[in-house]
């Protein structure tokens, strides 16, 4: 995705299962719409995420349960960094 870099981790035996990373998104850019195949928890540490029509700055936490599809986009002015934890994703065709 254009503007879109992920850095994959490994996680401690807590999150065996889990996808982990730290995602950096620039302003601007869109992370592609997605389906969770597990729940997702994502932690907003710089910048301005736009969510489904809300906007979360550094210190939110967004929760997606299982089953539920999103897309996400970083607001000007500065890069989006978030560390995501999730149960896997499928990337959707864009509408």
């Amino acid at each position: 995705m254009p503007g879109v870099r992920y850095f994959h981790f490994q996680a401690g035996p807590a999150l065996a299962g889990f996808e982990t990373g730290v995602v950096r998104v620039a302003p601007g850019a869109t992370f592609a719409r997605h389906r969770h195949r597990g729940p997702e928890r994502t932690f907003v540490l710089d910048g301005y995420v736009e969510d489904q029509g809300r906007v979360h700055g550094p210190g939110a936490m967004l929760e997606m349960p299982a089953g539920s599809a999103h897309d996400y986009r970083a607001l000007p002015g500065r890069d989006l960094i978030v560390v995501s934890i999730h149960g896997g994703i499928d990337f959707e065709a864009p509408r």
